[in-house]
């Protein structure tokens, strides 16, 4: 059992890695300091370059949020299943799938809170992250 819960929750995390292209060309453009990203700028010089760093963090946290609640989505069925009418077990895939409806509003607010924070601020061009 520890084993199937211990593949449900690395094979989404595994997914998202990110994957080299061995020198296929399939990964990211090699910028002239040898990083795969380019160089920081100087520094935040308005507003909007604060927002994009929030956008960016705020990018990562949604997909993780995501992936979670696949993961809590697939423990839930994999729950349900098991349960043989167990009331304690079935209550157990409830708050199971209670959790990846959570994870699921959570990661839709790490979509709107950079927006929000940006129009307060007053950032120009604001549509989307």
């Amino acid at each position: 059992m520890k084993k199937i819960y211990s593949f449900l929750i690395t094979s989404p995390v595994l997914a998202f890695l990110p994957q080299t292209g061995g020198g296929s060309g399939a990964g990211p453009a090699q910028q002239p300091n040898g990083a795969g990203t380019p160089p920081p700028s100087a520094g935040i010089s308005s507003v909007q370059g604060v927002l994009n760093y929030i956008c960016l963090a705020f990018d990562y946290a949604f997909w993780f949020l995501i992936a979670l609640a696949v993961l809590f989505g697939i423990i839930a069925a994999f729950r349900y299943l098991n349960a043989g009418g167990n009331p304690e077990s079935v209550k157990t895939a409830n708050n199971t799938l209670l959790y990846a409806a959570i994870a699921v509003a959570v990661a839709l607010l790490a979509r709107a809170i950079p927006l929000i924070v940006g129009s307060f601020f007053g950032a120009s061009g604001l549509q989307s992250c």
